[in-house]
């Protein structure tokens, strides 16, 4: 286990390579967060305060994603954005909600910060194969949702 310093957030303990520490083995789900389209569960929260979905872990503390026990980087606003919206209790976060979340002590309109902020993560979750998408409602907010077998 390494201590490590997040781009200049608290400490939080990181996994050495291969570890299988934020891994679903020997984890018992806490409850489902979201199903898919189809009724299957989605999103569920593992009793360690991890979220799993499909193949794929992500460490809400350490905001980073682990597959098969090895850590997948993604940058940290990115994740950040993840966070925000699986603590969320609503379905559709709104975005006045999620940019004080993401930047609370901004002086300045963050709705073009939120916007490329999304495009990225649509575009790394993408990139690392996860089933989960971001859905947005035009102008209102955003919702992470989980790709269905039956989707493309």
């Amino acid at each position: 286990m390494i201590n490590k310093q997040i781009m200049g957030y608290k400490d939080v303990k990181i996994p050495g390579e291969g570890s299988h520490e934020h891994s679903a083995e020997n984890r018992k789900v806490v409850r489902v967060v979201k199903f898919t389209k189809s009724g299957k569960e989605g999103i569920v929260l593992l009793d360690n305060g991890d979220y799993k979905f499909g193949d794929l872990i992500f460490y809400p503390e350490g905001e980073c994603f682990y597959r098969e026990g090895i850590r997948i980087d993604v940058p940290n606003l990115e994740c950040k954005l993840v966070r925000v919206l699986l603590e969320s209790e609503h379905c559709n976060l709104k975005r006045k909600k999620i940019i004080e979340a993401l930047w609370p002590n901004a002086d300045s309109d963050c709705n073009d910060n939120l916007n490329s902020t999304v495009w990225r993560l649509k575009r790394d979750l993408k990139e690392i194969g996860a089933i989960l998408i971001v859905e947005s409602e035009r102008g209102k907010g955003y919702e992470l949702c989980v790709k269905d077998d039956l989707d493309s």
